[in-house]
């Protein structure tokens, strides 16, 4: 395979609604990536290369709106392109 695989995750607040400005980070390992923040619509994009396994990957949140939470770690099932993830108090 070559080129590359867009992967969107979207972040919403405990009320359901789009989380503007979450700022999420793509990790492997110890590795992270720079972060990049969630848009209007609470969404953010990323590419990883064809053929690259996104389960070895996770996410990780912060500048959370205030008064939420996440999980320590967030990972894509396998064959997923997508992922929601669901603020909590």
């Amino acid at each position: 395979e070559t080129g590359e695989v867009t992967y969107t995750v979207t972040v919403l607040g405990t009320d359901g609604h789009a989380a503007a400005g979450v700022s999420v980070q793509l990790c492997k390992d110890e590795a992270c990536l720079l972060p990049k923040k969630t848009d209007a619509n609470g969404k953010m994009t990323f590419a990883l290369a064809a053929g690259e396994d996104i389960t070895a990957y996770h996410l990780v949140l912060s500048a959370l709106p205030e008064g939420q939470s996440a999980a320590e770690e967030y990972r894509f099932t396998p064959g997923s392109k997508t992922l929601e993830i669901r603020l909590t108090q």
